[in-house]
């Protein structure tokens, strides 16, 4: 008996190396916990938040919106 040998279909991609290293992320000295900034993306563009802490991942952890000025 001959052995069988199969090969790959030709339409069968192969996925992408991910060669990319997360950067760290470096937040401004002048952001502290309880300073108030400014939305510049996102449904509530331009609108005034609060910081209170940047989170593991880099994203930074904001709350509600701050009406008085």
């Amino acid at each position: 008996m001959m052995s069988q040998q199969f090969y790959p279909a030709g339409d069968v991609k192969k996925p992408l190396l991910n060669k990319r290293k997360p950067k760290s992320t470096n937040l401004r000295a002048c952001i502290t916990p309880g300073t108030k900034l400014i939305m510049l993306a996102g449904i509530f563009m331009v609108k005034r938040v609060v910081f209170l802490k940047q989170l593991t991942s880099g994203l930074l952890l904001v709350t509600g919106i701050v009406l008085i000025s």
